[in-house]
């Protein structure tokens, strides 16, 4: 058998190393900020790898190797005209298989293109002559390093203090930005219960409301460490309060506690960690390129439930729900929907930020569910497929049944039994949320994503989701309202709940302002909507009508927020 010289090795190893590293930058380069985050993220998370720069060489040298091992193996030169057949073949199998071993599951559209130009490019580098090549190698090494020193220099802008924008800001701000997760490590119930959560001072909120803050926990958990993760969701119940984090460790307190100035969690065991499959809902959601976790929390009467993004077979998701009797001392908690459709991690524009999962009781015997599309447009408008969709559910049979479709992101439901009125607000594209009014006795088509006031992020048109502005005009239920991007800009709205004189409050996450709705319930539309800055991330609220307070989880901080009404909002 023929043995290639070491010079010889060396040298294609070499030139395969520079290509493969050439073609990944290019995928991130063509792409977005946000790939080149999620595809360090998820290699970071199987290699276990804490420095963002070597974890990226150091996979580029993996593959690279691994292509080069098999490369050897053919034993052929670079004139051999199946030569380039051949390494195609050998080149995305192993490609592939590393992709598989290492279960990096984010979808990239530019693996394709890599994989054809791969064997080119190495013909290319081959043909050219040694000056040509150092040219060539030195404008690619000065793109890499410009792009890469640009994107590190605006992540530590993100993480200086001085940049933030928030009026809460930590008093350990410095020392605490340098605080980091490691790479898939489990978050620490202990933590919660250990940490003495204080209360700064009241914020006076346009001399409308008082806003008292009580920070939960621990820094590393905060907005600038877990990304876009769930900080957690709240509910009372018999004069407690419940906060349930991202990663299903249930605490609670007193409702008096909050009329101090600090205050510890207590905690309810459960059996949620063999109940749930998805190990990505304990681990450190910054590193999951999906930020999957639980999604929302509802007490109805004595019953607990919880919604989360569960695997239904591996790597494979949906919404699912579990519903437990509270008790104090250990919860046992049952699957009281897990639909049979999934989606696949790799499946085209997976995106667990479009799950919903938000939850409302209709009754004793049945709650709503929101379920979002993870972008996979034509979800939607198929009444076969519970994605994109909001479903009732009896809890005692487990039957459930479509109650209205055409939804993107559905972030918030609230039903007033009053008025037997259903109002859901629901994340747009750029642009375009929307405060939708259901008619929770007939099947309803809000258009998604045929017709949506918003525009895609890239601004294409796409045939699958053209996002015609008007819903009517193609036979669709128009919002009650929504919010244009040229005024909110990038707002990403949450929870709505019903609180002070019978109004509405709506939340937003990116916005960080909140808005109070009056709705006619005769004309069915919205009178008046005011805005308050609060500059904090509401991921959920919960009024209670008892003591006349909201909570509210801030996710920045994070914290939760009592807030009173000053005066007539």
């Amino acid at each position: 058998m023929e043995k290639l010289s070491i010079k010889i090795m060396i040298n294609k190893f070499i030139q395969v190393f520079l290509v493969v590293f050439f073609f990944n930058l290019l995928m991130v380069v063509n792409s977005s900020t946000f790939v080149f985050e999620n595809f360090n993220n998820d290699i970071i998370r199987f290699l276990k790898i804490k420095n963002l720069s070597i974890d990226y060489l150091l996979y580029v040298l993996l593959l690279s190797t691994f292509v080069s091992i098999i490369i050897y193996q053919s034993k052929k030169s670079y004139q051999n005209k199946h030569f380039l057949v051949k390494l195609f073949i050998y080149s995305s199998f192993s490609h592939l298989l590393f992709l598989y071993i290492f279960e990096i599951y984010i979808y990239r559209p530019y693996l394709l293109l890599a994989l054809l130009l791969i064997p080119l490019s190495l013909y290319l580098l081959d043909s050219l002559n040694k000056k040509n090549k150092i040219y060539y190698l030195l404008v690619f090494f000065l793109a890499f390093s410009y792009y890469f020193i640009n994107h590190i220099d605006i992540q530590q802008k993100a993480k200086d203090c001085d940049e933030n924008p928030f009026y809460f800001i930590s008093t350990n701000c410095k020392e605490s930005s340098l605080i980091e997760l490691e790479y898939g490590k489990q978050f620490d119930e202990q933590k919660y219960l250990d940490t003495l959560n204080t209360k700064s001072i009241t914020y006076n909120i346009n001399e409308t409301f008082l806003l008292d803050k009580y920070s939960i926990c621990c820094d590393e958990y905060s907005l600038r460490i877990l990304g876009k993760s769930s900080a957690g969701y709240v509910d009372t119940y018999k004069n407690n309060l419940f906060f349930l984090n991202g990663s299903g460790f249930i605490l609670y307190i007193n409702e008096d506690s909050l009329e101090s100035n600090s205050f510890k969690f207590s905690n309810i065991k459960s059996n949620l960690d063999t109940v749930i499959r998805n190990k990505l809902i304990k681990e450190a959601e910054y590193y999951n390129f999906g930020w999957e976790s639980i999604k929302d929390l509802l007490i109805v009467q004595d019953n607990m439930y919880i919604s989360l993004i569960e695997e239904k077979s591996s790597n494979c998701v949906n919404i699912q729900v579990l519903m437990g009797k509270i008790n104090f001392d250990y919860i046992e908690f049952n699957k009281i929907f897990e639909p049979k459709e999934c989606i696949n991690r790799t499946s085209k524009n997976y995106e667990p930020l479009s799950s919903g999962g938000k939850m409302e009781s209709l009754n004793n015997r049945e709650i709503i569910l929101t379920i979002g599309d993870f972008l996979q447009y034509e979800k939607p408008q198929d009444l076969n497929s519970v994605f994109g969709k909001i479903v009732k559910i009896n809890v005692l049979n487990k039957n459930y049944e479509i109650i209205s479709y055409g939804h993107r992101n559905p972030q918030g439901i609230y039903f007033n039994k009053d008025n037997q009125i259903l109002l859901e607000t629901e994340h747009g594209p750029k642009g375009g949320d929307e405060v939708n009014l259901i008619d929770i006795n007939r099947i309803e088509n809000f258009g998604w994503p045929v017709s949506s006031y918003g525009q895609h992020y890239n601004g294409k048109f796409l045939k699958e989701a053209p996002l015609y502005d008007s819903h009517s005009e193609y036979g669709f239920k128009e919002p009650v309202y929504y919010f244009e991007y040229e005024v909110t800009g990038t707002h990403g709205i949450s929870s709505i709940e019903k609180f002070f004189d019978n109004k509405y409050i709506i939340g937003s996450l990116n916005g960080r302002l909140f808005h109070t709705l009056d709705f006619d319930y005769k004309s069915n539309q919205v009178i008046e909507m005011k805005t308050y800055k609060i500059n904090e991330r509401i991921r959920d609220f919960k009024y209670n009508p008892d003591r006349k307070v909201l909570y509210i989880v801030l996710e920045d901080s994070p914290s939760i927020g009592v807030l009173y009404k000053k005066s007539n909002p």
